[in-house]
């Protein structure tokens, strides 16, 4: 665990999946799916964009 935690790109992921299960969490709290507002696209663009930088993040993990 400990070169995991000195790992500054297992640390951003970790934070980027957090973020997006927060974002997740809110999006189905305010009923996304039946609003299909500018709010509830903002949230599904900013989840994917969350998604990719945790696949991103993921990948640097072993040259970090």
């Amino acid at each position: 665990p400990g070169d995991l935690l000195a790992n500054r790109a297992f640390v951003v992921k970790i934070g980027l999946l957090m973020a997006a299960g927060t974002n997740a969490a809110l999006f189905h709290a305010r009923g996304g799916l039946q609003r299909l507002d500018a709010l509830a696209r903002a949230q599904t663009v900013l989840s994917l964009g969350l998604w990719l930088g945790m696949i991103i993040t993921g990948r640097w993990i072993a040259y970090a």
